[in-house]
């Protein structure tokens, strides 16, 4: 039967009728298990303990990557190979700028003895997937985006590459529809799991844009810089293709601050400021700028009414328009979500926003365990908790908006 498979193969190209003598049939799916048989016999009889071997050999099916003492033995190497089997002719790539590709990896040097390891993007990727609003089942949709957030969390060498690698995959999956909220709940999902730290996900906010035309709505032409809080903020410069030449861009968050940053490249003579909170870019204002200056703010309903930006900004006599490009509000389904779980069971609860913090309060309240502790992502989202809890629960900060930063509280409490 193996016989028949792997023999007679034949195929039709310009009308004609071709047998195919050698090899194995593309397609065929006993192609990479003989593949892998092949490569396996050419190891234990010719490559292992020759002359030529490098000294570190690993492969998957036929790709190999190899470690070399010295560059003279590659080029050895690889004639060795091509002279074992007159069908068999091996491609050799080699590191460019202490880095190298292998399957889906970028392997780069460091200083340290291990490497540095992430998921590669082949040149030819157009960023092109399924949109969001395709007719195909939500759990194809949300297993997509599972799917490649676990191969990132799983390639990265470390905490600080998976985070890089999230945000160009955030950028890649936004641009295709997918709502941000999804993707952060499966890069939380997978860190936290494989931390062995069980998590309930419960959206509470509803974010919707607002229809906007800034050229009728304001004119940065008579204000001097622009301040923008969240990636909703961002979003909205860009969609708007707003001008910004000239001016000064002020940022909360280090996430706003690449999607911005990347979008000022295109105008001449911006000043980027940008901040991990906004506590402390309302003082870099007020300690770098004249009060004279004016600004505008990109923000949400709710940070107009209550964010602690535009507060000191204001308190502190600067001139601060509010142009609102989205509203904030609680989800409809946040409450039957919340009855359907024992809330008195839960450990910790996280906060992502002082929005959020306001809008749970008070299907939270009289739920949880005395013991439970509050966790807050920066210290406006801590200040909102303690302001709607008060001393009623353990409040810890975490300082760092990353899954890392979210493993390590837990588990120092």
């Amino acid at each position: 039967m193996i016989e028949i498979c792997l023999k007679d193969n034949t195929f039709v190209f310009n009308q004609k009728v071709y047998y195919q003598v050698d090899g194995v049939a593309m397609g065929n799916p006993l192609g990479p298990l003989f593949a892998n048989i092949f490569m396996a016999h050419l190891e234990e009889t010719y490559i292992h303990g020759s002359q030529y071997s490098p000294d570190y050999y690993w492969r998957y099916v036929d790709d190999t990557f190899c470690l070399f003492s010295n560059r003279e033995d590659v080029v050895k190497f690889h004639e060795f190979l091509d002279s074992l089997h007159p069908s068999a002719k091996f491609d050799r790539e080699e590191e460019s700028d202490g880095k190298l590709s292998f399957l889906d990896t970028v392997i780069k040097r460091t200083e340290d003895p291990n490497p540095n390891i992430s998921t590669r993007i082949k040149p030819t990727d157009k960023g092109l997937l399924y949109n969001y609003s395709s007719f195909v089942p939500d759990k194809t949709k949300t297993a997509l985006i599972s799917t490649l957030v676990y191969r990132a969390y799983r390639i990265a060498s470390d905490m600080l590459t998976f985070h890089l690698d999230i945000t160009v995959l955030k950028n890649k999956l936004t641009s295709n529809g997918f709502p941000t909220h999804l993707i952060d709940t499966y890069e939380y999902d997978d860190v936290l799991s494989e931390k062995d730290i069980q998590i309930t996900n419960l959206p509470v906010l509803q974010v919707t844009f607002l229809n906007r035309d800034h050229s009728s709505d304001y004119s940065l032409g008579k204000h001097n810089g622009i301040i923008v809080s969240s990636k909703h903020g961002a979003a909205f410069l860009i969609k708007n293709k707003v001008n910004i030449s000239g001016k000064t861009l002020a940022i909360v968050g280090p996430a706003t601050a690449k999607i911005v940053g990347g979008y000022a490249e295109q105008f001449d003579d911006v000043t980027l400021v940008w901040e991990e909170n906004a506590t402390l870019l309302s003082q870099t204002i007020l300690s770098s700028f004249p009060r004279t200056y004016s600004w505008v703010f990109c923000c949400g309903n709710k940070a107009r009414v209550s964010g602690v930006l535009p507060r000191a900004l204001k308190e502190n006599g600067v001139k601060l328009k509010h142009l609102v490009v989205y509203t904030v509000e609680k989800r409809r389904d946040f409450d039957k979500h919340l009855s359907q779980l024992d809330v008195s069971s839960f450990k910790a609860v996280v906060f992502f926003s002082p929005s959020g913090v306001e809008f749970a309060e008070g299907s939270l309240s009289g739920k949880l365990s005395p013991s439970c502790v509050l966790v807050a992502f920066g210290k406006s989202t801590a200040a909102t908790l303690t302001q709607c809890f008060g001393d009623k629960f353990v409040i810890s900060i975490c300082e760092h908006p990353t899954p890392l930063g979210v493993f390590n509280v837990l588990m120092s409490l």
